[in-house]
């Protein structure tokens, strides 16, 4: 059955109705009575909502009596995310603009799906991102996240959607969310390390959902390297997974200062099917292995609900 999603919506997407323009006024009354029937609970930040409505009101900005009324109707199922201090704090960590760094720390505060905005490309930060806004209007960004209930750590995706694009696709994101994006980490990490010397050489430990260990050491021509074939020899040791290729990642190409925060970007390849996945942390590679590890469990999530549908479990 699909799950219901959680979404943030950003003052954009309300602010660029507020004209004096009466085709205006006609096409966000029917957008915004599409985005109130659609089965999303709906998330703005404080911020976007004084934007999108305080000021409308203060300054009794444009519409006719039929876009106030899909705007009033919006504003009654939203549900304020109020930025706090944690909020704040957590903002500093993303690479964009002030005010789309709150957003997103927002969402991922509130846990949500999705966001949706005119400006997704504000809220890319690598070309892997931007190529997926020209081409599909939207990306995912994955985040480490940990459960409510029993601080089981978890991979949360959350995708970054144009608004067209969001209600195009807006069925795939409800049969998926439930199976991928919120699924539990198989693997995490527990401890690696890296030696340079004459050779390059990692060691890494990941520990299973169920409390188990695994230890593997590696030699590779780059830190990266070794680090992946590590943590790949540690994954075959817990979990059965076709073959798989570490086929790109990324990071910036500056980074601001000595204990900046970074964020590691890769994508890999599995059977036909091309899985993405990022982190960010202030030891690139650890940010590096957390973004593979993402990706392992994304592509086992993705395993799994094949599986339990009947498909047949890798040899």
């Amino acid at each position: 059955m699909p799950q219901r999603i959680t979404a943030l919506i950003t003052a954009n997407v309300f602010q660029n109705g507020l004209s004096r323009c009466e085709e205006s006024w006609r096409y966000y009354t029917v957008l915004l009575r599409r985005l109130a029937a659609k089965p999303v609970d709906w998330y703005i930040s404080d911020l976007d909502f004084d934007l999108a409505f305080v000021l409308w009101h203060l300054y009794q900005f444009g519409g006719d009596q039929a876009c106030r009324a899909a705007y009033e109707e919006m504003m009654q199922i939203l549900r304020i995310c109020k930025i706090n201090e944690s909020i704040l704090e957590n903002s500093k960590f993303y690479r964009l603009n002030f005010y789309d760094s709150l957003r997103l720390a927002c969402s991922v505060d509130c846990c949500v799906d999705a966001i949706v905005t005119w400006e997704p490309n504000q809220f890319a930060t690598s070309d892997r991102e931007r190529s997926s806004i020209r081409e599909k209007g939207y990306f995912y960004r994955n985040f480490n996240a940990e459960m409510a209930d029993d601080q089981t750590r978890t991979t949360h995706s959350i995708g970054i959607f144009s608004v067209d694009a969001f209600l195009l696709h807006l069925h795939e994101l409800e049969t998926t969310t439930s199976s991928i994006r919120k699924a539990p980490s198989v693997l995490q990490i527990e401890s690696l390390e890296v030696q340079i010397t004459r050779s390059i050489k990692a060691t890494v430990t990941l520990q299973t959902f169920e409390g188990r260990q695994f230890r593997e050491t590696t030699h590779g021509r780059t830190p990266c390297d070794a680090l992946y074939k590590a943590i790949d020899r540690c994954v075959d040791r817990h979990i059965q997974l076709p073959e798989r290729n570490l086929v790109y990642f990324s990071m910036p190409d500056t980074i601001g200062g000595a204990d900046a925060v970074v964020e590691v970007c890769i994508r890999v390849e599995c059977g036909d099917a091309q899985f993405e996945a990022s982190a960010t942390n202030d030891n690139v590679l650890w940010a590096f292995g957390d973004a593979y590890v993402a990706a392992i469990n994304s592509i086992y999530a993705g395993l799994s609900s094949v599986w339990g549908m009947g498909g047949d479990r890798p040899n």
